[in-house]
């Protein structure tokens, strides 16, 4: 249920930034789900798939990474986030 949110809100921010550039359309967008944040990767990927239907960000290009396994001795920062890494956009 997390990552249709989650999805939801990197597909609208994909969308404002090829406003903001004058795009037509979103090539790919790189995201990074922390260890921590409870997201499922290939969900979010077919989440954002979904929500992007109908929008500048359909048919664009998704690539999940996923951050590094938690560990006490070397701790991720951002291993409960969800960050929207780059977008590439298309004239």
């Amino acid at each position: 249920m997390h990552e249709a949110h989650t999805a939801s809100d990197l597909v609208r921010t994909a969308g404002v930034v090829a406003l903001d550039e004058g795009a037509e359309r979103v090539v790919s967008l790189t995201v990074r789900v922390g260890s921590l944040s409870h997201i499922d990767p290939e969900s979010l990927r077919h989440q954002i798939e979904w929500h992007a239907k109908g929008t500048v960000v359909e048919g664009a290009r998704v690539e999940v990474e996923t951050g590094p396994p938690f560990s006490v001795d070397e701790p991720d920062r951002h291993a409960s986030e969800v960050v929207l890494v780059s977008v590439d956009v298309g004239s």
